[in-house]
């Protein structure tokens, strides 16, 4: 997810805080297969691959996590938002390779399209669709927060035989 994580156990059995943390470190592999923007076949690249063409089938919990992040950007008026990933680099870059900001009619043409408001949910078959093509979504301001709550809540899943996407 282009950040580190760090898993901690306190317990007196080794092998058992071992065994939890490769758990954590496996349930932050999956859920970064379904979030990220760096492989093809993630849900979210074939979300934006898709934009303005035709809704994507996605499993429930990406579903429940696009309907969560629309919340929270209905709850932040916006400030929260994950249609964001329309700005890529083009626009900003916060690496050292960036020297000068995009022009004037670049960025307004990229910000355009950042509108969660476009973000067209069917609960009823589980399917995502960006309304403007160009649109991008990603999860770089509650992917992480969510693998890490996951990560924790993964053993409990496993004992009770719970599988996720």
């Amino acid at each position: 997810m282009g950040n580190h994580f760090e898993l901690s156990v306190v317990t007196d059995n080794e092998q058992w805080g071992n065994e939890k943390i490769d758990a954590g470190i496996k349930e932050i592999q999956r859920i970064e297969k379904l979030l990220t923007t760096f492989s093809d076949d993630s849900e979210t690249n074939l979300i934006n691959k898709d934009a303005g063409i035709s809704p994507v089938k996605v499993c429930p919990e990406t579903f429940d996590l696009i309907s969560r992040s629309i919340k929270i950007s209905e709850l932040t008026q916006g400030a929260f938002d994950i249609s964001y990933g329309s700005i890529d680099k083009r626009l900003w870059n916060f690496d050292q390779q960036m020297t000068a900001l995009p022009d004037r009619e670049t960025a307004k043409k990229m910000v355009r399209l950042i509108n969660y408001k476009n973000i067209i949910l069917d609960r009823e078959s589980y399917t995502v669709f960006l309304r403007e093509k160009g649109m991008l979504i990603g999860f770089g301001g509650i992917g992480k927060g969510y693998a890490a709550e996951q990560a924790k809540k993964s053993n409990d899943r496993a004992r009770r035989g719970e599988r996720r996407c």
